[in-house]
């Protein structure tokens, strides 16, 4: 049950709202028959179809494609800079045009097809540039980063209740992905030092996901959270 005028979560229990002191709202209570504000026989708009439209914007999205490439041939007589700026297009229409195509986009699919995209990004640029940096460093941070989200976007999917173990356990995890970040760093590109700058973000998230996850115990606290900020 929720606040009629501000919109806290209330308990079935409670007469009136804690902050804004309005009295709960009681469905059973008869209401009084009123003439409608506004009329029902408005006529309906004409809509154009969501595939016209993600059509339309698609062909727009090509042109830049086609007119680096063509340059890039034109100048050099072969793909050299036209492949970084077209990778990095591909990236942002997977990220944000790709979803769009559908009218309910479900997040836990199209998260791991971003990463996915970047992760082929970063191997046409270690490709091209003679690296040999993406499977020690690239893939590995993109998979682990990639997890996390993937994970974290699935249980805010599909879980209702519980969130606050959801947030606290993806903070402990973000710092121990900062441990790895420089181990993979110092692994592939010979950084002097190990574990030297990455302990100290693991030290504080893991405290602040250790909070969230006793917040989120201690029911009195999550209740009194939850009706101060509105979540």
């Amino acid at each position: 049950m929720y606040c009629v005028k501000c919109g806290v979560a209330l308990a079935d229990t409670e007469a009136q709202c804690p902050l804004c002191k309005t009295r709960v709202f009681h469905p059973e209570l008869s209401q009084p028959e009123a003439t409608p504000l506004y009329p029902n026989n408005n006529p309906a708009r004409k809509t154009i179809k969501r595939w016209t439209i993600m059509l339309i914007l698609t062909v727009l999205f090509l042109l830049p494609i086609s007119i680096c490439l063509v340059s890039d041939l034109t100048l050099t007589g072969h793909v050299e800079w036209s492949g970084y700026v077209i990778g990095g297009l591909i990236v942002f229409y997977a990220v944000a045009m790709l979803p769009n195509w559908f009218e309910h986009p479900n997040p836990v699919i199209f998260t791991p097809i971003a990463f996915l995209a970047v992760a082929c990004l970063l191997q046409y640029i270690c490709w091209k540039s003679s690296g040999s940096w993406y499977f020690s460093f690239a893939l590995p941070t993109t998979a682990a980063l990639g997890g996390i989200v993937t994970t974290l976007v699935t249980l805010r999917q599909y879980i209702r209740r519980g969130r606050g173990y959801v947030y606290g356990g993806t903070i402990i995890a973000l710092g121990a992905f900062c441990v790895l970040l420089e181990y993979l760093l110092h692994i592939t590109f010979g950084l002097p030092g190990l574990f030297t700058w990455s302990l100290y973000p693991l030290v504080v998230m893991t405290l602040l996901g250790v909070s969230v996850l006793l917040i989120e115990r201690i029911t009195p606290i999550r209740e009194a959270l939850e009706k101060k900020f509105f979540l």
